[in-house]
């Protein structure tokens, strides 16, 4: 059982792929500055044409990689079905966070009981600061994100989580 996987990206794929903006992406797109196609009201960019991205300018510098003021940090667990998909979410990581080898791996992961299902782990140690970053990079390469501590080993508070709201309840007229 392996991910249905197509040559094209969205351009929410493509930016957490290669840090720009969706807007700046689209902008390009409809200009013709990017080779992208329209399907639907969506623009989608084919995952063979990302070097393209790489190699071109933009107006503002990029900026400087997040440096843990806090020196606190975090570990991220990522799970991907694809293996090729996961080396490469841990070579973004490295090159964008500027994360050292050593903070971030790639590890198969077996289970006896479920020969056919074969996932891929990627762990990685990033600064307090670029958690909300690395998380986007994970997501945009085909990962879940299953499980964020912190160094000490507890479990990350849940302040993503929205509050779930009381229904509301019509007065009578």
């Amino acid at each position: 059982m392996s991910e249905p996987s197509t040559p094209y990206l969205t351009l929410a794929q493509v930016a957490a792929r290669t840090g720009r903006h969706p807007e700046l992406l689209r902008q390009w797109c409809a200009s013709g500055r990017l080779p992208c196609e329209r399907f639907g009201g969506t623009w989608v960019l084919r995952e063979a044409d990302l070097g393209l991205l790489d190699r071109m300018a933009t107006r503002a510098r990029r900026r400087p990689p997040t440096i843990a003021a806090s020196g606190r940090a975090r570990l991220l667990a990522a799970v991907f079905l694809d293996p090729d998909r996961a080396v490469a979410a841990a070579d973004a990581l490295r090159r964008r966070l500027s994360i050292d080898g050593s903070a971030v791996e790639c590890a198969p992961l077996a289970l006896t009981a479920f020969r056919d299902l074969a996932l891929t782990v990627v762990v990685a140690r990033a600064g307090q600061e670029s958690v909300l970053e690395a998380r986007r990079i994970l997501g945009g390469f085909g990962g879940r994100v299953v499980v964020e501590l912190d160094r000490a080993g507890e479990r990350a508070p849940a302040s993503r989580r929205r509050p779930v709201a009381a229904p509301r309840r019509s007065r009578p007229v």
